[in-house]
């Protein structure tokens, strides 16, 4: 199942948190140093994604309130990059997140709005300025037991597995 930029969601993103994503996307099309994404799997509750030419063993995972990066090896899950979330609670002039320590609390006009400035903007930043710099994806630990994994500008000579983050040139 593809999902090029010209389409506004996937046709089973039911959910607010997932259509308001591809919503934004959509509309952020050409910030984006990589534009065309291809889905891996939609469910109800939680829509896999990746780029093309990215590394398989790298996807992307936007649940019902974040969107992780997730590292898979061989089968077996073996770490999340990094997380973009927030948690969007209703006040009487709109929203707020209960997530920040910074008082006062930015009010928001919905929840969209809120979600595109803790997690839609940030992984756009994330995903231009850190993910397409980055050289190699750099797996440590055993299967079955504690595994780590980080991308690098160079492979990690500690790691037990370096392997490149981009299959292609962007």
């Amino acid at each position: 199942m593809n999902y090029r930029n010209n389409d506004r969601y996937p046709r089973k993103a039911r959910r607010r948190f997932h259509r308001a994503f591809f919503s934004w996307l959509h509309n952020r099309n050409s910030r984006l140093k990589t534009p065309v994404f291809r889905l891996i799997k939609c469910t109800d509750r939680f829509i896999e994604f990746t780029i093309d030419g990215l590394n398989p063993a790298l996807s992307f995972g936007l649940s019902t309130y974040d969107l992780g990066v997730h590292v898979d090896w061989q089968g077996e899950s073996w770490d999340w990059l990094i997380f973009f979330e927030s948690c969007p609670m209703r006040v009487s002039e709109g929203f707020v997140c209960c997530l920040c320590e910074d008082y006062p609390l930015t009010i928001y006009p919905s929840r969209e709005a809120l979600w595109i400035d803790h997690v839609f903007e940030p992984f756009l930043k994330w995903v231009n300025e850190d993910l397409t710099t980055q050289h190699w994806l750099s797996l440590d630990g055993a299967s079955g037991y504690i595994t780590s994994a980080k991308v690098g500008i160079k492979p990690d000579p500690d790691a037990v597995i370096n392997m490149p983050v981009w299959m292609e040139s962007l």
